[in-house]
């Protein structure tokens, strides 16, 4: 049986990635390629392709009960980022010691 560890104060929120990988064959096409997503109208097709909403806010909500402001969105706390890797350590020895039980 899995245990559910339901903490309400903490939200987290996934973050979709583009890569852009050293020494690839075509690195132009693909800084274009990026670009061209990361713009409006790649942004339009990705979202309505995705059904999700982007995060820019030139761009229609394909999920408008879905949308966060600009306050709800500063109270995610964004894993990847370098400030928070004590936390993760921190996080993953706790569950460590829960699931060795």
């Amino acid at each position: 049986m899995k245990e559910v560890f339901d903490i309400p104060e903490l939200l987290m929120v996934r973050e979709d990635a583009v890569l852009l990988f050293d020494r690839a064959p075509h690195p132009n096409a693909a800084k274009l390629f990026i670009n061209w997503l990361l713009s409006k109208e790649g942004q339009q097709i990705w979202s309505a392709g995705a059904k999700q909403n982007s995060r820019r806010s030139d761009v229609a909500a394909v999920n408008p009960e879905k949308r966060l402001t600009p306050a709800e969105v500063t109270k995610y706390l964004k894993i990847n980022r370098e400030e928070n890797l004590p936390l993760m350590v921190e996080t993953q020895d706790m569950l460590k010691q829960l699931l060795v039980r």
